[in-house]
């Protein structure tokens, strides 16, 4: 954001309620752009069903022959923004790139149902997996709950029911805790959490605009359909809270439906790599990463025996600063790409935004547990 400028002179008296408004303006500009990078703390997410950014506002304020105008960009909203850990040029660059969509980007796909509102806010897709963002509104809980759907359901193509067209997903409410290098949950300000007098966890729901936010991840569920350009149906039924017991209470009877085409655009960059995995009987061929997501790419060497999960877990990686960051990946997908099962894979989903460019080396656990680091060439 640039700096403010001396647009005023001396020889120009301005009204004082467009003085009024200017500042107004620029206030608003202010409390809208703090920078909030941090991630979402992995464990707290929900698994519902499981299944095999830039805007510019511009201010223009004409007095005679005189235009003031402001500027700013809107990036992503707060849980986003944090669960990725995105810098402001991140955000920029992906949006550029036609990755990911600005903040707002779907405002007319707003869903009002028993008095809340529902609104799609951002998305992030490559062609395996996709982050989405919605902001909720329109009531507030008791301190202490937890904003909760009683059920969440996401496909792609024209049948809910055909698990053809199901889709990996996993979602939550945005707490304001994420996990550090270490997956250690702290605050996105990089302060230990906190606890109450009954030892809960101190949550913070709520954005600056008094709104709850809901993450969710997508991985397909076929290696040949990329999720890229599909129309992903997403349905959220009963608005309510959970207690500490994790009980739901329903409290909001309602039915919030999206019909939503994924932009995005392939960021993804593979690797040769060629080497044995330590200790196991599978050589990895290739990786595909993309900011968000990885693939790892298998040869079977040993063929007397493949069960699923024999195959390697990718858990992490280092990057070129020497940054460990061994539990930021998630697994998404794993098995085999045939019958003679000869060729595996395993998908995993990011859990903050990686520079591909600037990862040295992958992290995969091993049958043993023990973690091996394959460098990428």
């Amino acid at each position: 954001m640039g700096k403010k400028g001396n647009i005023f002179t001396e020889e120009i008296e301005m009204p004082e309620i467009v003085l009024q408004k200017v500042e107004d303006a620029f206030i608003k500009i202010r409390k809208e752009s703090i920078k909030e990078t941090e991630i979402r703390r992995k464990n707290k997410r929900r698994i519902f069903k499981s299944q095999v950014a830039v805007a510019t506002c511009v201010c223009v304020l004409a007095v005679g022959s005189i235009t003031v105008a402001a500027t700013v960009s809107y990036l992503w909203g707060r849980g986003m923004k944090e669960t990725m850990q995105a810098t402001e040029k991140q955000q920029q660059e992906l949006e550029e790139q036609g990755v990911a969509s600005g903040t707002n980007a779907y405002e007319d796909l707003a869903v009002s149902s028993g008095g809340i509102i529902v609104t799609p806010t951002e998305t992030i897709v490559d062609g395996k997996c996709a982050y989405l963002s919605f902001s909720v509104e329109g009531y507030q809980l008791e301190e202490g709950m937890s904003p909760c759907f009683e059920a969440v359901n996401a496909y792609i193509g024209e049948d809910s029911e055909n698990v053809d067209e199901f889709v990996g997903m996993s979602g939550a409410f945005y707490d304001g805790i994420v996990p550090d290098e270490n997956n250690t949950p702290v605050y996105a300000d990089g302060t230990p959490v906190r606890y109450d007098e009954d030892g809960s966890v101190i949550s913070h729901y709520v954005n600056e605009q008094g709104a709850y936010e809901f993450i969710m991840i997508i991985t397909t569920s076929d290696l040949d359909v990329s999720l890229i350009g599909e129309e992903l149906h997403v349905q959220f039924t009963n608005f309510g809270a959970e207690s500490g017991k994790a009980k739901f209470t329903n409290l909001v009877e309602g039915n919030w439906n999206f019909d939503i085409r994924l932009p995005g655009k392939s960021a993804v960059k593979a690797y040769q790599i060629g080497t044995v995995v330590n200790r196991t009987r599978f050589q990895l061929d290739f990786v595909e990463i993309s900011p968000i997501s990885i693939t790892a790419n298998y040869s079977v060497i040993e063929k007397d025996k493949g069960k699923n999960h024999d195959i390697p877990e990718l858990t992490g990686v280092i990057l070129k600063d020497g940054t460990k960051l061994p539990y930021s990946v998630g697994e998404g997908l794993r098995g085999y790409r045939d019958k003679s099962m000869t060729k595996a894979y395993t998908i995993g989903v990011f859990d903050r935004l990686i520079e591909v460019e600037n990862v040295k080396a992958v992290l995969i656990r091993n049958g043993d547990g023990d973690f091996v680091t394959v460098d990428i060439k």
